[in-house]
């Protein structure tokens, strides 16, 4: 992404009141306004498409004037890039200061990411990304939101703003000099695109407005701040989010951030950061969420059925995301996020699935080891199954001679394994796994493995609106299947466990719809409560440790809404399964989805912590279980909890503070090696296949100065415990009564550590003693 650094705007106060946009309709042909950028002719066929991949087209019945432009109109699955254009504005103050605009169509559509480039300079594929907001992380790559053309103020305007369903955008591309022949050339170019995805653009127009003629109480943008405070901050006063970060200036200003800095952006619920701005999952494929080589890997479902892998990286606060899937794999269903395996070589192997949507499932495998753009993947590789398939859970055992394992949904509906022995270049034939019912009965599972010879998992007997779910763990181990205290229950080739036979893990959770007797209560068992898992990992020695929940129909009330679900912490103690009642989750998420709760994850590198998401208004009121009132707004927010005696008593702290959304489905990436670490989405989930939610990531470590190396020339070097994101002061002391001495300010986060090098001030150089302290900045 390029940022267009503009100088300091000298805006006078005798300037005019209202300043207004010339608006200039793009023309082809001999005499147009418009060329290829490199000024050859440009005559776009008229009307309808060519056949032809890579070129504009002119549409005569659309836009203002009656003309537009436009690219990606082709069909098929290859992606079209169409040449960059030039129009040249003609007629201007020689050596005059003009702010530029750029106008295109966008659908106003949730489904369809119309979009455009533009800049001062030829750049084919380079020049900024402009897109409508509700389009933004749509692309790969950071876009810019552009304006509702209608709203601003012209002096002559388009001819229309708006058109079948179709709106007039204008992307504010910043300030350039005209030339000494009064000429200024605006640079257009598209995303080249598949029409399945319909990302086209449609080009109309551009629009120039003198710096000088700039009201300074106005806001040309639309940005929150006037023109005069975009003078104030540096900001460009044509550009909604000046540094590109997806944050617009007057957020950035209000909130405290820089918008001038792209890593600085404004903290989001939690503390947390965006990573991108679209995207959610199910819970159950794994690894969602990994931390490689100093990295954050997260999958996704976008909520236009695309998937995505975003790398975000914590010591340049740098998101950048790759879409994975294409056409034929694309389906819109959060059920399809990508799991995530690390190879021996350092690459990435990504396996998804369609929901329920034909027998295949689909993988990717990386070309280096930190994948930032789609030219650092592979190609889609599909491989088949026996039976419509879902999920992706796939476990790299280094003992087993880095056999993978894939546990997914096929057979009779059931957990199948595929095995791949090269990694992931190609699969064994699906093994039935775990048998039960004639096609309509499904046991959910979740998995963890210590990556060198054992896979655990805790498993249903199928979904709880159909069945009345117990909860039993078990694991792979040396080609066996055992029970929790190692007891046989099958060896691998004997597969599939006949769970209806009685081939089943130990029990972590009994169903039992008995009511209590006086020595019962919820740390046994909710009458008639059904269970579901959410999350399994290992304690230090070894140990299996799981969250789960328990949903009763009509706590409250009647209906979907007084459901309420119940969250449980349970761990093998090395002889038996010790489950504890532990938080009201609230209710669930909706109607047709009655038994989806807000989500629990334990923390694999620090077992003792877990994390969940609940609308109870009070989730630690644990003496009822039927009176359990909801959040004003019912919003949901995230917890954190940590233990210190097997699960006996947690202490609590609120992650997510008055939230205007709701904060859903928490994982903690492994590896991650913070103090907390934290990934989430946050926005609007109405069903599994409609979501506008954003990916959110927390990693946050206690502030703790780790050295302090004094060197030459009176120069110090301080080392410290950092949060990606933050930035910091470096403030000293000669008496450690207070710390008046500022030495460094505004050190920029470097991600889990941080240092920063300064000369010794000249109150310290005197004295015999020095102290300093590193400060957060709020």
């Amino acid at each position: 992404m390029i940022s267009m650094r503009i100088p300091l705007l000298l805006l006078s106060a005798l300037a005019p009141l209202q300043g207004q946009i010339t608006y200039l309709d793009a023309t082809a042909g001999s005499g147009g306004n418009t060329t290829l950028s490199v000024g050859n002719l440009f005559s776009p066929p008229q009307n309808g498409t060519t056949g032809q991949d890579n070129d504009w087209e002119q549409r005569s019945t659309f836009g203002s004037g009656g003309t537009i432009f436009e690219s990606s109109g082709e069909g098929g699955a290859i992606p079209e890039d169409a040449p960059e254009l030039r129009t040249t504005i003609s007629g201007l103050d020689a050596g005059e200061d003009y702010i530029v605009f750029l106008y295109f169509w966008d659908p106003g559509s949730l489904q369809e990411d119309w979009n455009i480039r533009g800049g001062f300079s030829s750049n084919p594929g380079s020049n900024a990304l402009f897109s409508a907001a509700d389009s933004a992380g749509s692309f790969g790559e950071s876009t810019e939101s552009a304006l509702v053309a209608s709203t601003q103020d012209f002096a002559v305007a388009p001819t229309i703003f708006a058109e079948g369903g179709r709106v007039l955008l204008a992307a504010g591309l910043g300030t350039a000099a005209a030339g000494q022949d009064g000429k200024l050339s605006v640079y257009i170019d598209d995303l080249p695109t598949e029409t399945t995805v319909n990302q086209r653009t449609w080009y109309d127009g551009v629009g120039y407005l003198a710096v000088k003629d700039l009201d300074p109480a106005g806001d040309l943008d639309g940005d929150g701040l006037s023109n005069g405070d975009e003078e104030t901050a540096g900001t460009d006063p044509a550009r909604v989010d000046t540094d590109g970060d997806s944050y617009s200036d007057g957020a950035e200003v209000s909130a405290g951030s820089d918008p001038l800095l792209a890593a600085s952006v404004p903290p989001g619920p939690g503390g947390a950061h965006s990573i991108n701005s679209n995207g959610a999952w199910t819970w159950f494929n794994d690894e969602r969420a990994i931390m490689h080589q100093g990295s954050l890997f997260a999958g996704y479902v976008k909520g236009d059925g695309r998937y995505g892998i975003t790398r975000y990286n914590p010591e340049t606060h740098q998101s950048d995301e790759v879409i994975i899937s294409t056409a034929a794999s694309r389906q819109q269903d959060d059920h399809n996020n990508p799991s995530l395996t690390v190879l021996p070589d350092g690459k990435l192997l990504a396996v998804y699935s369609k929901h329920i949507a034909g027998s295949q499932y689909y993988t990717r495998t990386s070309l280096v080891p930190l994948p930032t753009t789609a030219a650092d993947w592979g190609p889609e590789v599909v491989v088949s199954t026996p039976a419509s398939n879902t999920y992706a859970n796939t476990y790299r055992l280094a003992e087993e001679d880095n056999a993978i394992y894939n546990f997914h949904r096929c057979i009779n509906f059931n957990p199948t394994l595929s095995i791949s022995t090269d990694n992931g270049a190609s699969w064994s034939t699906p093994l039935h796994f775990i048998d039960t019912g004639t096609g309509g009965v499904r046991p959910y599972t979740r998995f963890v493995s210590n990556h060198k010879n054992r896979i655990d998992l805790i498993y249903t007997d199928g979904h709880p609106r159909d069945v009345a779910n117990s909860l039993y763990h078990l694991f792979y181990q040396e080609g066996r299947i055992r029970r929790t205290d190692g007891g046989l229950i099958k060896s691998f080739p004997d597969l599939p466990l006949d769970h209806d036979a009685g081939e089943k893990g130990s029990v972590v959770y009994q169903y039992s719809a008995a009511p209590w007797t006086a020595n019962d209560g919820p740390d046994d068992w909710i009458p008639s409560g059904r269970a579901w898992c959410w999350d399994v990992a290992y304690e230090k020695d070894g140990n299996p440790v799981c969250v789960f929940q328990v949903q009763s129909d009509n706590v409250t009330g009647t209906g979907w809404d007084n459901d309420r679900i119940y969250y449980y912490y349970a761990r093998w103690d090395g002889s038996e399964w010790k489950k504890k009642f532990v938080a009201h989750a609230g209710r669930p998420l909706y109607s047709n989805e009655d038994d989806y709760g807000g989500g629990m994850t334990i923390d694999p590198e620090q077992p003792n912590v877990i994390y969940f998401s609940s609308n109870a208004a009070n989730p630690f009121n644990l003496d009822d279980i039927n009176d359990v009132p909801l959040r004003a707004g019912n919003r949901y927010e995230i917890f954190r909890g940590v233990t210190q005696d097997g699960g006996e008593t947690f202490t609590w702290e609120q992650i997510t503070v008055g939230s205007s959304k709701d904060n859903l489905r928490p994982i903690v990436p492994e590896g991650h090696g913070y103090d907390k670490a934290l990934v989430w989405f946050h926005g609007t989930y109405s069903t599994y296949t409609n979501f506008d939610t954003e990916v959110m990531a927390l990693l946050q470590n206690e502030l703790k100065v780790e050295n302090i190396e004094l060197k030459e020339d009176e120069q110090v070097q301080l080392h410290w415990h950092s949060s990606p994101g933050k930035s910091y002061d470096i403030i000293g002391s000669t008496d450690l009564q207070d710390f008046p001495i500022t030495c460094a300010s505004d050190v920029f986060s470097q991600g889990a550590e941080s240092s920063f090098q300064f000369v010794l001030p000249a109150l310290l150089q005197e004295s015999p003693r020095g102290f300093f302290r590193v400060k957060e900045k709020l």
